[in-house]
């Protein structure tokens, strides 16, 4: 899985100094991780799955603090499991 069409690109901005900014940020952020979560579910075989959100939410717990590709590795191995 490619990584790096996930990296986010614009500035950060603080609501406060630059509500554009700021905004512009958060809404290609939610982009993002809504690219990330259907790619990672349609990698490992989950689309279709009854169990998938609840799959992606337990790989995101366990690996949100390092990034996206921990949250696949968890991804995975729970995958390996349901499938």
């Amino acid at each position: 899985m490619d990584f790096e069409k996930y990296v986010h690109k614009l500035p950060y901005g603080t609501k406060k100094d630059s509500p554009e900014v700021y905004q512009a940020y958060q809404e290609e952020a939610a982009r993002l991780f809504a690219a990330f979560y259907e790619d990672a579910l349609k990698e490992v075989g989950l689309t279709d799955h009854p169990k998938a959100a609840k799959a992606f939410n337990l790989a995101y717990q366990q690996g949100h603090a390092n990034g996206f590709n921990e949250i696949f590795l968890h991804l995975c191995d729970i995958a390996n499991v349901l499938l």
